[in-house]
């Protein structure tokens, strides 16, 4: 009867929608992109293949808590993609106890989230907004 109950239990885990979200932060394996936000310094990663991105607070900043409302990481989100002209239509805890949150970006018709990124990442490290590409202006 035990094995039975632990074999439940590892597979209640495994399937578990916390589990899910925490394993998708393993394909966040790209450059960290700061961003500041009301003083506050903030880290965004570019999901590698989804137009997603995850978003905490910077080490030693004092920001990203679990009492942070999603309403800022919302405006992290937005400060990050929306001067190249994208939005973000959801955020989402991925661990709300330890401040990380994800964002699902949405472009316009024929931009390329993900081109824009690798095309501008230098000034994204100096925590520059993502621009639009010189093509689309």
């Amino acid at each position: 009867m035990r094995t039975y109950v632990l074999i439940f239990g590892a597979i209640a885990l495994v399937a578990s929608p916390t589990q899910a979200k925490t394993h998708s932060m393993f394909a966040y394996s790209g450059p960290r992109y700061p961003v500041m936000l009301n003083g506050g310094k903030y880290i965004v990663e570019v999901h590698k293949s989804d137009n997603t991105i995850l978003m905490q607070g910077a080490l030693g900043s004092g920001t990203g808590s679990a009492d942070t409302p999603i309403s800022v990481w919302r405006r992290v989100a937005e400060q990050f993609v929306t001067p190249a002209g994208c939005g973000i239509p959801r955020v989402e805890a991925i661990m709300k106890d330890g401040g990380t949150w994800e964002a699902t970006v949405m472009c316009p018709e024929g931009v390329d989230f993900h081109q824009l990124v690798n095309e501008q990442k230098a000034a994204l490290k100096r925590g520059e907004p993502l621009q639009p590409s010189p093509a689309s202006k």
